[in-house]
């Protein structure tokens, strides 16, 4: 049986944890230098400077994927210690062939060389408007194949939902009026402000409490006019599990025994809809068929994260049809916060 440590005690790290102890691989030690004594399933968390002389020979795979840490040094710091063997989750998906592993966007390249697969492709490429979003698109695909993350960190840029494709599209509009799914804090509103657009009618969905009572004061000290839904949105009225984290780390999960109220946005909002931000950790597909009538009947200015299933950026794009400008951006860093904008 091969053994293994795992870098990083976060939520990949809980989840690649799970699935190579299900293959068969064993997990000896978790590292993380900032979680230091927690345990999970009866491995303490430990730093790797303390463990040396006993595990230098072990693979190691550093399940980190944030804008925040930079993957490589932790590679050259592991090294530097005197560990012989690390991997990155890309490296490490690669050297132990795990076919279904998948985390966002994260999935075995093999799986980009399908041929159904590269028909859409080429599909969803001949809608978008501008070289810069097919060169984005060209970008993402090379990086899903090789797992070469320079390919799409060279694209990034922070204008994150009012991106310079789309601002005068915004400004133009006499009253907007905004549907955030996924509203967080609240940090759309700051969006606008900055950008001296008033919000005419702001609607949130927000099912995690601890965001919505952030979001509720942000409101309050805007005087906008709201209605805040503590609810999650999708493709069919009812319940569905949820798990709650920090600030974005809540999302849909089916097998959660924490269930929250789900619902499609077109049985919600009934007023006209400017501007729809959507950012619901993978379940933006059932929230956009939730919400056909409303695409159809207001052709609102649309920011949709397509970066949370692998093949997001291609079946989201594919979608949603009748707009006449399909745009792509990179936000973040390592693949995180690409955003689709339709106008």
């Amino acid at each position: 049986m091969t053994q293994l440590i795992i870098y990083g005690y976060g939520g990949l790290g809980v989840k690649f944890y799970n699935y190579i102890e299900a293959e068969g691989y064993k997990v000896i030690s978790i590292f993380d230098r900032n979680k230091v004594d927690q345990i999970h399933n009866n491995i303490p968390v430990t730093n790797p400077e303390d463990n040396l002389n006993k595990y230098k020979d072990i693979d190691i795979v550093i399940t980190i994927l944030n804008e925040y840490v930079d993957i490589d040094k932790v590679k050259e710091y592991l090294i530097d210690l005197g560990y012989k063997n690390c991997y990155t989750i890309f490296q490490a998906i690669q050297k132990y062939n795990l076919d279904n592993f998948e985390h966002l966007f994260i999935t075995h390249p093999k799986h980009m060389l399908n041929k159904h697969m590269s028909n859409n492709m080429n599909a969803a490429r001949s809608l978008l408007s501008d070289e810069m979003s097919k060169s984005i698109f060209d970008a993402i695909l090379e990086f899903r194949k090789t797992f070469d993350y320079s390919k799409i960190n060279d694209c990034y840029s922070n204008d994150m939902y009012l991106p310079e494709c789309i601002l005068s599209e915004v400004k133009n509009r006499k009253k907007i009026n905004i549907v955030d799914c996924g509203a967080c804090f609240g940090d759309l509103i700051d969006l606008f402000k900055r950008n001296n657009i008033d919000i005419n009618k702001y609607y949130a969905f927000e099912p995690d409490d601890n965001n919505l009572k952030v979001l509720r004061g942000k409101v309050l000290d805007e005087n906008i006019e709201s209605c805040l839904l503590p609810m999650g949105v999708g493709d069919f009225n009812g319940e569905i599990g949820f798990n709650s984290g920090s600030g974005t780390g809540s999302a849909i999960d089916e097998a959660s025994e924490n269930k929250i109220m789900i619902t499609k946005i077109d049985d919600v909002i009934l007023s006209n809809v400017s501007f729809v931000k959507m950012d619901i950790e993978g379940f933006e597909n059932e929230a956009i068929r939730g919400m056909k009538d409303i695409i159809l009947k207001h052709k609102p200015i649309l920011a949709i994260s397509i970066y949370h299933k692998p093949f997001d950026f291609v079946n989201i794009l594919l979608s949603l049809s009748g707009y006449k400008k399909y745009h792509i951006r990179v936000h973040r860093k390592f693949g995180l916060d690409i955003v689709l904008y339709a106008v």
